[in-house]
């Protein structure tokens, strides 16, 4: 895995709060701990204080952790910091009809859905299927790299199959 500029800035914060001595001894396990954040700053961020006051844990170890989805968003919790109520916040102001998109799409399977599978899944016509989705990443609640490609960030998709019943 190489790194990007945003992997940069992430190794960057993660050298701030925690040295850049130890991120040089672990700097592969760094990498794939910041890339587990999804880059995010304040996953990042989060991830950081949790080794700085584990200060026996290794960034592969707590990478390790953030592998498995279940835990994720309790793992990225640290004092008042916590991902998921940034996402949650977002969550709250969706309207029921988009909400229900949101957990239907996240359970849907991939990481990324087009307007014509997010039709299928929410049984609506592809128009307003891509508005729906667009609506979506207006909230900051999908990404749209390219035009007809939604994806999920990993930490919000976390957030979203949690809510489905």
């Amino acid at each position: 895995m190489r790194p990007g500029a945003g992997s940069d800035e992430a190794l960057a914060l993660l050298a701030a709060v925690l040295g850049p001595a130890r991120l040089d001894r672990e700097r592969a396990a760094a990498l794939r701990l910041v890339t587990a954040c999804g880059l995010l700053p304040l996953a990042v961020r989060i991830a950081a204080g949790r080794l700085e006051e584990r200060p026996g844990w290794t960034f592969a170890a707590l990478a390790s952790r953030l592998a498995d989805e279940r835990r994720l968003q309790g793992e990225l919790r640290l004092g008042d910091l916590a991902v998921d109520a940034v996402c949650e916040a977002g969550y709250r102001r969706l309207t029921p009809w988009q909400a229900r998109a949101f957990r239907l799409l996240a359970t849907a399977g991939g990481q990324s859905v087009g307007p014509a599978r997010a039709a299928a899944v929410l049984a609506v016509d592809g128009a307003t299927a891509e508005t729906l989705l667009e609506t979506l990443v207006d909230a900051a609640l999908l990404e749209s790299a390219e035009p007809g490609l939604y994806r999920y960030h990993r930490l919000v998709r976390a957030l979203a199959t949690q809510h489905t019943p």
